[in-house]
């Protein structure tokens, strides 16, 4: 099982709270909304295939990225200019390589969720997300598929057009946010 499937990454750590049993985001993340239907054959292989794509995906936008991502929130809150620490230099580091590794994977996962959620919709001919008789796999594959691009949106831009971003105060994305100050520390070394 991993992370997404525990249903435990939402903002209290508690499924039932964060993903209430019954609404959109539920029937996706929730582990109590398991559906008992599964795929077979060759429709089971693309399904498991986009959703171990999506994980790893998912995986850097949540751990390399988000952390990043974390660390410009808490330094913005700070309001005082101050050199950046050896660990904050790293984790932003880490954080901005984590965004060119979602930047060059992206149309591939893309790609290849689109392929699985063909599987999924072909299962119950438009009304997968919310059908009780949805299988188990297609239910996994929707959760990640609506996560990236959430992800995709926040993190990278993607979807946003450049007048949505060059509205004053309009929140930028925050790989965006991480590789300026990664450029600013570049110059700032020569």
């Amino acid at each position: 099982m991993t992370w997404l499937d525990e249903g435990l990454w939402g903002s209290t750590g508690d499924a039932d709270t964060d993903f209430p049993p019954g609404t959109e985001a539920g029937n996706l993340y929730n582990p109590a909304s398991k559906r008992p239907g599964r795929l077979s054959g060759h429709e089971a292989e693309v399904v498991g295939s986009a959703c171990r794509a999506a994980d790893a995906w998912l995986h850097t936008s949540q751990y390399r990225v988000g952390i990043g991502e974390y660390l410009v929130s808490m330094l913005q809150r700070e309001h005082v200019r101050r050199a950046l620490t050896d660990v904050e230099r790293s984790t932003l580091g880490a954080a901005d390589e984590g965004c060119k590794e979602l930047q060059r994977d992206w149309e591939a996962l893309g790609a290849q969720l689109m392929s699985a959620v063909k599987v999924c919709q072909a299962e119950r001919e438009g009304t997968w997300y919310r059908s009780s008789t949805q299988t188990e796999d297609c239910r996994k594959l929707m959760g990640r598929f609506a996560l990236a691009r959430s992800r995709g949106r926040s993190q990278m831009g993607a979807g946003v057009s450049s007048e949505e971003l060059s509205r004053p105060g309009a929140p930028q994305p925050g790989c965006l946010v991480v590789r300026m100050i990664m450029h600013n520390l570049e110059q700032g070394a020569k």
